[in-house]
């Protein structure tokens, strides 16, 4: 039996053999589950041992052999260690009848770092299982293809795993922040599928610690270069406005949208996601949002309602704004809302306008025009911050939202 029970956490258990033991240095291998429940640590722990198994054979299959090139290393000098490093190499593609290391494939790749870490006693690649993991990991596709580019990321700043320790670690998050001018979030979320990506090389024995625990981000240790997100003047809502309407022939989607942004304070993606069957005459409904709150009735301001019936009655495919091209993830707003970012840019408009700052530029216009909080939050689709709305309150009256909408004005 491999799983046994200890203070409430089951563990996974092998014992070394002992013609091997020299070579791997422990008389068993032993590692926590990581779990209460029996059915989850029978799952986990075929993985775990057969990797042990697996080292356990390499070790076996040229033991005296190794016990003795492992001696050597050991007691060799710095340019003894090359020497022999560089023999190491050349036997374990020879293991698999190639002429260099480089050859080998992924697997073989794998199979030989492990003989290769018995030789040298030194730890093994941190990208080793990277492609194998990436292939498990459960998520959707934006979030695997985020994760990988952070975690390529992470393998490129350490790229052996004794490299990896807690306050190595921490001086990496505080040279995101302050050299790449990452805020403290982003960082976090560079952390997490590490952190994961660590875990599965600790379940297959690759190594035997994790450096992630317990790291935390404190405020008075990681000062945040973030730049922060500032909202349109009117004044800059007529400009863009004016330049957007005079490149109107060529780019008419991109004006369409802003129109409907800085009269609804939508975002932009809930823009481009607004179906036909989903306009009235004088409201639509916002059905696709990233939140809750943001699902939503709000009406037609005055100024673009003859827009809404004209985009409605000429659509081809059922979207309101038809002629948008949606990248992987299904996202319509991505391609546009870089054309929307590079024409700002051209007008002089620095990283902290974006098109999330005309939806600011409204939230502005309703509170100086002494709106209620409660129905700017349910006109832009927000998460109310009192118990008593949330629970016990239906939300604005179409009435008071159309009240509330015609107060933005901006000629």
């Amino acid at each position: 039996m491999t799983i046994y029970l200890h203070r409430n956490i089951y563990h996974a258990e092998l014992t070394v053999p002992k013609d091997v033991r020299h070579l791997i240095g422990r008389r068993r291998f032993r590692k926590t589950l990581q779990t209460t429940d029996i059915k989850k640590a029978r799952r986990k722990e075929p993985i775990i041992v057969a990797a042990w198994k697996e080292q356990i054979a390499i070790a076996r299959g040229d033991g005296d052999s190794i016990s003795e090139y492992a001696r050597q290393y050991k007691e060799a000098n710095y340019e003894g260690k090359k020497e022999l490093e560089e023999v190491f190499q050349d036997m374990v593609a020879d293991d698999f009848g190639k002429a260099h290391y480089s050859e080998l494939t992924e697997e073989e790749d794998k199979k030989a770092l492990i003989k290769y870490q018995l030789l040298t006693g030194k730890k093994i690649r941190t990208d080793i299982l990277l492609n194998e993991w990436l292939k498990v990991w459960d998520v959707e596709p934006k979030g695997k293809d985020q994760g990988s580019r952070y975690v390529h990321k992470f393998c490129q700043k350490f790229k052996t795993t004794d490299e990896v320790n807690k306050s190595k670690l921490l001086n990496w998050c505080m040279d995101l922040i302050n050299h790449e001018g990452l805020s403290n979030k982003t960082v976090r979320c560079i952390l997490s599928p590490c952190r994961v990506y660590w875990e599965f090389l600790e379940m297959k024995s690759y190594v035997d610690y994790n450096p992630f625990i317990n790291i935390k981000l404190k405020s008075k240790n990681f000062k945040t270069k973030k730049t922060q997100r500032r909202s349109f003047s009117r004044e800059e809502i007529c400009l863009l406005f004016h330049e957007l309407k005079k490149n109107s022939n060529r780019e008419p989607e991109l004006f369409h949208m802003f129109q409907i942004g800085i009269y609804t304070g939508a975002r932009i993606e809930e823009i481009c996601q607004i179906k036909t069957m989903d306009v009235t005459d004088d409201s639509f409904r916002i059905c696709d949002s990233k939140t809750r709150a943001g699902i939503r009735e709000l009406p037609i301001h005055t100024e673009i309602q003859s827009l809404m019936k004209n985009l409605k009655s000429k659509s081809t495919n059922g979207y309101l704004i038809s002629k948008l091209k949606s990248n992987k993830y299904g996202q319509r707003s991505a391609y546009i809302g870089k054309k929307f970012g590079r024409l700002k840019t051209n007008l002089g408009f620095d990283s902290t306008k974006v098109f999330h700052s005309i939806r600011m530029a409204v939230s502005t216009q309703l509170e100086q025009a002494d709106v209620y909080y409660a129905i700017i939050a349910d006109i832009l689709g927000h998460e109310k911050r009192a118990l008593t709305y949330d629970v016990y309150s239906d939300g604005s009256s179409m009435k008071q939202k159309v009240k509330a909408i015609e107060k933005i004005n901006y000629f």
